[in-house]
């Protein structure tokens, strides 16, 4: 059985990924160099994988 601390943990994880993932966002949209465009969208897909990671082994937690 998951911790409650354990389980808070990953529910701050993930508010901090979304976070992430959406500064990203709103960003992305005024970067003029590709080189950091490229950079950026690396990052996010990096977090959205870290999201799905979170959601898919402990869903019932977050």
């Amino acid at each position: 059985m998951i911790q409650h601390d354990t389980i808070e943990l990953l529910r701050e994880c993930d508010a901090g990924i979304q976070m992430g993932i959406s500064a990203i966002d709103e960003v992305k949209d005024h970067v003029k160099s590709a080189e950091f465009y490229t950079m950026l969208d690396g990052y996010q897909r990096e977090y959205a994988e870290l999201q799905n990671e979170i959601h898919n082994h402990h869903g019932a937690v977050v």
